[in-house]
């Protein structure tokens, strides 16, 4: 296990509540988290630089973005920013951005900037930054809305056993990855013990919500996690007979909205949290 999930998490929070009860709150927020963990975390600067520009620090803002857009190595995405670049520069020809960062024009723009005033300079620096913003948001925005995670294994269990233990409560946490990493994680289950209805609220170090049961098949349990302002994504375990036993495939799907931030954060979905429901996984295993 990495140190990526609960740093993940921690971002994840942030994000909300900036977008929740603004900027400033989420600002407040990362300042808890040790610079030196995130230095080549991507999500960390792009949630950082979405603050610093949402309370004015703009100069600031644009430094972050440019860190973020410089650690971007998905490569559909260099290639989509390389796109706006040519976009961007319609807007503000002092400023572009492409897959390796943001860059200044060079020799015109330092000759403009010996120039003028230093007055004139801030506000160049400030129509820089929000170009940056608005180009970040644009690309964000062109970004899948549903960002979906898969993890398989298979085990020596029979898939109706599988199911019976996904669709109870009790059952659940005899794999939940979260008891592994959290020891002290709180389960208050609520509703029936099993099947549709029947939930959990849980409350630890990566955060606090609720799940609940909202659909069971022969083969397949589904459940709605709730988390506040971090969304509300959507789970499924399917069993299905194989060699060993039973093959089971865990699905997350997660709900981005239309935050230009979170859809960014959902690149990195599977980074921080996969190795989260592969321990899920091989708890299951253990069972058999």
């Amino acid at each position: 296990m990495t140190a990526y999930p609960s740093i993940g998490a921690a971002i994840g929070r942030a994000a909300a509540v900036a977008e929740d009860a603004g900027p400033a709150e989420g600002l407040k927020m990362l300042t808890f988290i040790e610079p030196s963990d995130v230095d080549g975390y991507q999500p960390y600067h792009a949630v950082h630089a979405h603050c610093l520009s949402g309370v004015g620090r703009v100069a600031e803002a644009a430094e972050a973005y440019n860190t973020a857009i410089a650690l971007w190595t998905d490569a559909p995405s260099k290639r989509w920013l390389e796109k706006k670049d040519s976009e961007l520069r319609k807007v503000c020809p002092e400023v572009s951005i492409g897959a390796v960062g943001v860059r200044r024009v060079g020799r015109r723009e330092e000759k403009l900037f010996s120039q003028q005033s230093e007055r004139t300079k801030q506000m160049t620096i400030l129509y820089t930054a929000l170009a940056i913003v608005a180009a970040i948001a644009l690309v964000a925005l062109l970004l899948p809305r549903n960002v979906v995670m898969t993890r398989q294994t298979e085990v020596a269990m029979r898939p109706e056993d599988v199911i019976a233990r996904v669709a109870s409560t009790e059952g659940f946490q005899t794999f939940n990855p979260y008891c592994t990493t959290d020891p002290d994680l709180k389960i208050t289950p609520f509703g029936p013990a099993n099947g549709v209805g029947s939930g959990f609220r849980f409350e630890g170090k990566e955060g606090k919500g609720t799940q609940t049961v909202t659909e069971v098949t022969a083969g397949r349990v589904t459940h709605l996690s709730d988390l506040g302002a971090i969304g509300k994504p959507v789970q499924t375990i399917e069993a299905e007979a194989s060699e060993k036993g039973a093959r089971i495939t865990w699905t997350v799907t997660f709900d981005m909205g239309f935050n230009p931030i979170f859809r960014i954060f959902g690149l990195f979905m599977d980074r921080m949290l996969g190795k989260t429901y592969e321990l899920g996984l091989k708890n299951i295993k253990a069972l058999a």
